[in-house]
C-alpha cells in the first residue's frame, strides 16, 4: 500500500518538484497544499490530491489522514517571515502532531543552527531555527534538511 505524503509549499518550485517525483512513484500517493482554488485545479488535472491550509490561517485540518509530511513552504516576502516562517510552521507542526503524522521532513536552511554567524538574512534564519527547535521538541519523528541557496536553474 502506497504512503500518503502532504506536501507542504506544493506550489513553489521545490515544492513542485517534490510533488512530481512523488506522483512518479507508486510506492507514495502526494497530496498537495494549496491556499487557493486555482492552484488546486493544476495539481487536479495532473490527478494529484490537494488540501487547503495557509500558513497565516487554519492548519488543523490540512495533516488529516496522511502518512507523512514534507515541509517545502515559506514566506515571498521577508515581511512575513515570523507569520509564516516561524508561527505559521509551528502551528502546522503542532497540527501535524495533533493528527498522528508519522515522519516530518523540513526544508529548512543552511545557516539556521547559528543565525548569527552571518548579517546576511538573520531574520529569515531566526524564524527558520525557531521552526527547527519547535519540530525537534515536538515528539515527533523527523529530519531536518538545511540546504544552500535554492533556485530555480538546472539541477546539479
Amino acid at each position: 500500500m502506497s504512503e500518503k505524503i502532504l506536501v507542504a509549499g506544493a506550489t513553489g518550485g521545490t515544492g513542485r518538484l517534490i510533488v512530481s517525483l512523488l506522483a512518479a512513484d507508486s510506492a507514495y500517493r502526494p497530496v498537495a497544499m494549496v491556499r487557493k482554488q486555482e492552484q488546486a485545479a493544476q495539481f487536479e488535472a495532473e490527478g494529484v490530491a490537494t488540501v487547503f491550509g495557509d500558513l497565516t490561517g487554519d492548519l488543523a485540518n490540512a495533516p488529516a489522514g496522511v502518512d507523512k509530511v514534507i515541509f517545502a513552504a515559506g514566506s515571498a516576502l521577508l515581511d512575513d517571515v515570523r507569520a509564516v516562517d516561524e508561527q505559521g510552521t509551528k502551528r502546522f507542526i503542532d497540527a501535524c502532531k495533533a493528527s498522528g503524522v508519522k515522519k516530518f521532513v523540513m526544508l529548512s536552511s543552511m545557516g539556521a543552527d547559528d543565525p548569527y554567524r552571518l548579517n546576511v538574512l538573520r531574520e529569515y534564519l531566526l524564524a527558520k531555527q525557531a521552526a527547527d527547535n519547535h519540530l525537534k521538541a515536538s515528539g515527533l519523528t523527523y529530519s531536518i534538511c538545511q540546504p544552500g541557496y535554492l533556485n530555480d536553474g538546472p539541477a546539479r
